[in-house]
């Protein structure tokens, strides 16, 4: 008859292959789901390809200039940079922008020069609140041939109140563009920007 110290043991060691096996089953679930049609469809994790996209890098004494952690404000449409702390004020974390176009009635533009692939179906978020009682937001997209400007593309204006709320927009790099500059543009007014994003489209079906 086996010893109860002996089974005791194998008890613990059966205990820790379930936990690894359910692990792996758990870790599978996640990477497959299958819709209604019954096709597999692989989700892939969102990569954010912007660098510190919710401003928690930037300390009060560093904000100035043109230069905010990663961000640069465009000499073409300035800007003015306030950072904004505290957990009740942020969308997320406990720090946000708050930034104003530097010329009334014109738009100010924050940017991230970002690489992409040509053809590659991209998404673009941020989330934004007016500083007064509504503002307007956008997104603005230098793109570049290599260093080279080849033109803009631009989202419409869109209308944001004093509640955040996310921006949204889905972009194609045409033919031949390596770069673009990511743009959080403000118009006409200032607002709160917070949590921005660009990422691929992260659902393909296998």
């Amino acid at each position: 008859m086996k010893s109860i110290k002996k089974i005791r043991r194998n008890m613990n060691v059966n205990s820790i292959y379930g936990l690894i096996i359910a692990g792996i089953i758990l870790i599978v679930g996640e990477l497959y789901a299958e819709p209604s049609g019954g096709e597999i469809t692989k989700i892939s994790k969102e990569v954010n390809f912007l660098k510190n996209p919710g401003f928690e890098e930037c300390v009060p004494g560093e904000v100035k200039d043109q230069i905010v952690f990663n961000w640069t404000i465009n000499n073409a449409s300035p800007g003015v940079v306030k950072l904004v702390v505290g957990k009740e004020k942020a969308h997320s974390g406990i720090k946000c922008l708050l930034f104003s176009p530097k010329t009334a009635a014109k738009e100010g533009h924050l940017y991230q020069i970002v690489p992409v692939v040509s053809g590659k179906k991209y998404v673009l978020k941020f989330w934004a609140k007016a500083d007064a009682k509504k503002g307007n937001v956008r997104f603005v997209l230098y793109q570049y041939k290599g260093t080279a400007f080849a033109g803009s593309a631009c989202s419409n204006s869109i209308t944001i109140s004093r509640r955040w709320k996310e921006i949204e927009w889905n972009y194609i790099p045409p033919a031949e563009i390596t770069n673009i500059a990511f743009v959080l543009a403000v118009v006409g007014s200032s607002a709160y920007i917070d949590d921005a994003s660009f990422s691929e489209k992260n659902s393909r079906k296998k």
